[in-house]
């Protein structure tokens, strides 16, 4: 089970990996039960690398998960995506 520790909103001052692109990436996206905007999310996700761009506003949240604290930072578009078709593995 994951505790939200802290969430923030702040702007890329340099490039990062997008946690919730891997989830996507792994989930196997075909574009299938998708929403013309969650699909164009994704595409410009993938064009930029599947990477936070600097610049970029993006979620950062602290997490608890098994004892061990991690950061996990995403694009906030794609966050909402993994949400709301259940992506992440619970």
């Amino acid at each position: 089970m994951v505790t939200v520790l802290s969430e923030s909103k702040p702007v890329a001052r340099k490039e990062h990996g997008c946690d919730a692109c891997r989830w996507v990436m792994n989930y196997g996206w075909n574009g299938t039960g998708l929403a013309f905007s969650e699909r164009r999310s994704i595409a410009k996700a993938k064009r930029n690398q599947w990477k936070i761009t600097t610049g970029q506003k993006y979620l950062k949240q602290s997490n608890l998960e098994d004892g061990v604290v991690r950061t996990f930072k995403s694009i906030p578009e794609i966050h909402a995506i993994c949400l709301a078709h259940d992506y992440y593995d619970v």
